[in-house]
């Protein structure tokens, strides 16, 4: 009788000991979990993984057909490409008469140089680019998080305009903002 008393004593007490392990491992966490602040910052590889599939999606053999692309469609990009979700992006693909023609997400003055220009997505978020980027690096600090993803791209492309393939200069801007 003795020894089934010692035995439940000794229960009582391991679970008062576990209980007190418990209650210092959720401490330790919770003071930690205070200071371990984290962010994983994707939005330049989801402006990169936007584009490619732009890319397939306006040109899947290969050839950009502007015949496809009509007054809304110009600036319904994603729509066109049955992308959802596409508040957080901005994406500007410019088709080139000659050379492919500067970055410029301000610079409007190469229009007579533009065949075409297809967008979707709100431009201010170039302006949020532009200002961290030309803002003093002892000022970005904390708002460097907020700062939008960026790909550009150029290169060459078949483009069928008017009934002819022609070899045209093409460049693409994507922003990507922070997520909700």
């Amino acid at each position: 009788m003795k020894n089934k008393k010692a035995v439940i004593g000794e229960g009582v007490l391991m679970l008062y000991r576990i209980a007190l392990v418990v209650l210092i491992a959720f401490m330790i966490i919770g003071v930690s979990a205070i200071f371990y602040d984290y962010h994983i910052d994707v939005r330049d590889v989801e402006s990169r993984i936007l584009a490619r599939e732009v890319m397939h999606c306006i040109a899947p053999d290969g050839i950009l057909d502007l015949s496809q692309f009509s007054g809304e469609d110009e600036k319904n990009l994603l729509d066109y490409c049955g992308i959802k979700d596409n508040k957080r992006f901005y994406v500007m693909l410019t088709i080139w008469k000659d050379e492919i023609g500067s970055f410029s997400l301000t610079d409007d003055s190469n229009q007579e140089k533009k065949i075409k220009v297809l967008e979707h997505g709100d431009s201010g978020i170039s302006w949020i680019k532009l200002a961290i980027d030309n803002m003093d690096e002892s000022y970005v600090g904390l708002i460097r998080r907020y700062e939008p993803g960026i790909y550009y791209w150029r290169g060459w492309m078949n483009v069928k305009n008017s009934g002819e393939n022609m070899q045209k200069g093409v460049s693409m801007v994507v922003l990507t903002a922070e997520g909700a």
